[in-house]
């Protein structure tokens, strides 16, 4: 073989090589979710089939935040999954917004990517978004799959205390270029276990411990502090209704014995201390 055929042979294999990279060697792509201010990739890149048809969807779960209700200063674990039938691979964008400071969605809360994620940001009517994407190679599956990484919570609840988690995926063919593949997209809302107060758990104000955890027919609520405060405690239910209440004594410190209503079912529940200026919330398990 000629050195000029050699070439050539060597460069049509190169040029393959990029051509058939396609979605499966594409690091993902921030600021893409369909969330305020962004398009999701149907407008650029993915174009071949309107957003969200088909048969193929994409999902946001988190089974350590019940009924979608948040506390501050809180890691939460969230598995993305878009799928759909017949499909090679998959990419993931996902964003944390909040538009406390008027119409302006800022992102909130910290990402931390794991296994098959990382962090890329993305420039959005002038602020910088933060993003959890997909890396290289790691949506290579059939039929669907599993992004997992961690959302923590900040550590005091915004002025405007929804918070929206808005993610997009795309299920690809891997037939080397970006024809033929689905765009999904969704979002989902979250909101404070108690949206009508300000909690800050970085106060030193007092600090309280509940036992026995899990519970039967009661526990103790001990409060730690150096101040005469009048104290409350409440006792909520997941979906966020307060099944017990309790005013304390304003003196220094001391333990506090709480009945466990006879009504109230197994499971979790959350037990907050407030004060005038500060709340603090334990997560308690009753199993009588």
């Amino acid at each position: 073989m000629s050195k000029s055929r050699i070439t050539i042979c060597i460069t049509s294999i190169f040029a393959f090589m990029i051509f058939s990279a396609g979605i499966t060697n594409n690091d993902g792509r921030a600021g893409r979710t369909g969330s305020p201010g962004e398009n999701p990739c149907t407008s650029s890149c993915h174009s071949s089939f309107t957003l969200n048809s088909g048969d193929g969807s994409i999902i946001i779960t988190c089974d350590n935040m019940p009924n979608w209700k948040y506390e501050p200063s809180t890691a939460y674990t969230l598995n993305v999954t878009v799928q759909k039938p017949g499909m090679a691979v998959f990419g993931l964008g996902f964003e944390a917004l909040n538009n406390s400071s008027g119409s302006t969605f800022l992102s909130i809360g910290t990402l931390t990517p794991s296994t098959g994620t990382q962090i890329k940001n993305a420039t959005v009517s002038g602020s910088s978004r933060q993003n959890i994407v997909h890396t290289l190679n790691s949506g290579v599956t059939a039929n669907s799959k599993t992004f997992t990484f961690t959302w923590t919570s900040p550590s005091t609840i915004p002025t405007n205390s929804t918070i929206t988690f808005y993610s997009a995926g795309v299920a690809g063919n891997n037939n080397g270029n970006n024809v033929g593949d689905y765009v999904y997209t969704t979002n989902q809302e979250i909101t404070p276990l108690n949206p009508t107060s300000s909690i800050n758990l970085d106060s030193d104000e007092f600090s309280f411990s509940v036992f026995p955890n899990p519970a039967q027919n009661y526990f103790n609520v001990i409060i730690d502090s150096q101040l005469n405060l009048n104290r409350t405690i409440d006792l909520y239910s997941l979906d966020g209704k307060v099944v017990y209440n309790s005013t304390l004594n304003n003196d220094l410190s001391g333990i506090s014995t709480i009945e466990i209503p006879s009504n109230l079912s197994n499971g979790f529940y959350f037990a907050k201390v407030s004060t005038n200026n500060s709340s603090k919330i334990k997560r308690i398990f009753i199993n009588r």
